[in-house]
């Protein structure tokens, strides 16, 4: 089951974002408020969002809203004419007190061949 999600910014992956083998590594990340996740999509090594969504409310389920992360970023993928290859999740790096509130994951895109 995926979280409902409000698009608040669309994803815009810059050409300087792809490697020489045309990859963007993203750092999807954020937290929950109230219960709501906000969720950005923020290039590799930039400080800017490049786009984020808002979720429904799902306390203390940092897992679901990487997912809804995931499915947002698919989605804004095939938008875009790219491919979304991976989708790894780094929650483990938070502590007790953390970890139901902050949710962090790596995405993988693919700027070539879309399948």
């Amino acid at each position: 089951m995926t979280l409902d999600y409000e698009t608040v910014q669309d994803l815009a992956i810059p050409d300087t974002a792809y490697n020489a083998d045309g990859i963007a590594t993203l750092v999807l990340t954020g937290g929950s408020y109230g219960g709501m996740w906000v969720m950005n999509a923020i290039v590799l090594g930039e400080e800017e969002p490049s786009g984020s969504i808002e979720t429904a409310e799902a306390p203390r389920r940092p897992d679901l809203a990487l997912d809804a992360a995931e499915d947002w970023v698919g989605r804004e993928c095939a938008r875009l004419g790219v491919a979304l290859r991976l989708c790894v999740s780094k929650n483990d790096q938070y502590g007790p007190g953390e970890a139901p509130f902050f949710s962090t994951g790596l995405a993988l895109v693919d700027r070539g061949e879309v399948s």
